[in-house]
């Protein structure tokens, strides 16, 4: 459980991985040893695994986000399966979320970034010659980035379940 001083030094740093710990440090109206002791304690806890860069995605390229749910063919073998499939979709480089869940009747989901819909029909056929016989019921969510109504962002979301605890 973190401490309040904690999670302010954390909830700053998630709006803003780049703010010196003086600038913290004066918001909070703290000294500037105590932000940085308190952020070399969350990187070591394992509170914070980096720093990252937001990036405009439509200024990069990216024009689709695609949500591609699937099912695992075989669910006797599946833990064998996965341990083929994965290392492979860990370096497609489209792929920016790969995880289990259940619902929709599927077992996987992949999210995906590309440059047009042509550049999601490569990835998929790229995936399915290499693991369709393992992988059914293929079903896609195609957003495009001018379609947004909301940043795609965990950060405020992050914000309110570390206020929570």
């Amino acid at each position: 459980m973190l401490k309040k001083r904690e999670k302010e030094v954390l909830i700053h740093l998630i709006k803003n991985g780049k703010a010196p710990d003086k600038y913290i440090a004066k918001l909070l109206g703290t000294s500037q040893p105590t932000v940085t002791r308190i952020r070399r304690k969350l990187e070591k806890k394992g509170f914070i695994k980096s720093y990252k860069v937001w990036v405009d995605l439509e200024k990069v390229g990216i024009k689709l986000v695609v949500f591609t749910f699937f099912k695992i063919a075989d669910s006797t073998n599946s833990e064998k399966i996965k341990r083929k499939i994965l290392p492979y979709l860990y370096n497609v480089p489209q792929i920016v979320c790969v995880a289990e869940g259940e619902g929709m009747g599927k077992t996987s989901l992949i999210v995906s970034v590309h440059t047009s819909f042509k550049d999601y029909q490569d990835m998929i056929e790229k995936i399915r010659n290499a693991f369709g016989k393992f992988i059914n019921e293929i079903e896609q969510f195609f957003v495009s980035i001018d379609r947004f109504h909301k940043e795609f962002s965990l950060e405020s979301a992050l914000i309110k379940a570390i206020e929570r605890c």
